[in-house]
């Protein structure tokens, strides 16, 4: 299960001047700051097996099941995600955690 914190900074790439989180975003956190270069890996591992090394969260999240979808967002941001009303990136706050419900609404 991947944190919503780690969801919302999957695939960021940040400056190397520019201040960026440092993990572990929280217990038990896996993820890591790499390096960008000229070299993008091919692959990268996810929960059903390897993916594009370049695919973000939001866009595995699309892909899959409406169940895995609920389980991960919740069922009322699982509709709206996709329904296409917000995009992934649009679910978050500034600090890496989900709007609240109510938050969205004023969004729409």
């Amino acid at each position: 299960r991947t944190s919503e914190v780690c969801q919302a900074r999957d695939g960021r790439v940040y400056k190397i001047d520019e201040p960026r989180p440092i993990p572990p975003a929280h217990p038990r956190c896996r993820s890591v700051l790499i390096p960008v270069t000229k070299y993008q890996p091919e692959h990268r591992a996810s929960m059903n097996g390897q993916v594009a090394g370049n695919l973000k969260f939001g866009d595995w999240l699309k892909s899959q099941p409406l169940e895995v979808v609920e389980q991960v967002m919740g069922t009322k941001r699982a509709n709206l995600f996709l329904d296409g009303r917000l995009s992934f990136e649009e679910f978050f706050k500034a600090d890496d955690t989900y709007y609240t419900l109510e938050e969205l609404k004023r969004k729409l």
